[in-house]
């Protein structure tokens, strides 16, 4: 097992990043029991997706696509199945805190619900309480 090195997903400090306001509207601030949350509606997660595939689909065009097999055809290189493999263990990424638990997520909040037709089992700590979420 690789050894463990903690990525911070929101460092602090200074930020050079340039950042746009999407003015999507749909967000509602919401306190329950005391805890503050976001109430986010559907439409404006599809405004934020839009805007996100808009930034991105260049990348997708056919000539863009093409234009990328072509400089990798241009290299002219050609790897067995066991260096393809080799090659794609050393170039995984190593995913920090939160991804070892996401294969967990959907048990503890699902709670052996069917979700979108997708069952989910209850989490085994979740097994001896009647309580669910």
């Amino acid at each position: 097992m690789p050894e463990f090195h903690h990525t911070d997903v929101l460092p602090l400090g200074p930020d050079d990043t340039e950042y746009r306001q999407l003015d999507l509207g749909g967000i509602t601030p919401l306190r329950v029991d005391g805890r503050d949350f976001l109430r986010i509606e559907p439409a404006t997660l599809t405004g934020l997706v839009k805007a996100a595939v808009t930034d991105i689909q260049h990348l997708l065009r056919p000539s863009h696509l093409a234009q990328l097999r072509a400089n990798l055809d241009a290299v002219d290189v050609h790897l067995t199945d066991a260096q393809t493999e080799t090659l794609d263990k050393a170039s995984a990424p190593q995913l920090g805190f939160p991804a070892p638990y996401a294969a967990h997520s959907q048990d503890i909040g699902f709670a052996g619900a069917t979700v979108d037709g997708v069952p989910s089992r209850v989490n085994s700590m979740l097994e001896g309480s009647a309580v669910r979420y």
